[in-house]
């Protein structure tokens, strides 16, 4: 039983591994310039500036932690 506990939790080592190797591989594969690098696609020809602020959620905030009551003490 405790073998086989064992050998459950060594091949779910070896199978998170064998993900993390193949996540590494496919970022690397969209890095320009690196070796063996996967298919590049190319941005637009004319560059776009950031994209314009909206003033809706611009005075919006979101307080948390204790109410102003209790920081002014």
């Amino acid at each position: 039983s405790a073998l086989t506990a064992q050998s459950v939790a060594g091949r779910a080592v070896v199978r998170s591994l064998r993900a993390a190797l193949a996540l590494v591989r496919a970022l690397r594969a969209g890095l320009p310039g690196a070796p063996e690098a996967g298919p590049r696609f190319l941005r637009a020809e004319t560059p776009r500036g950031p994209a314009p602020r909206t003033v809706a959620l611009q005075h919006a905030v979101i307080r948390r932690g204790p109410p102003a009551v209790v920081l002014a003490a």
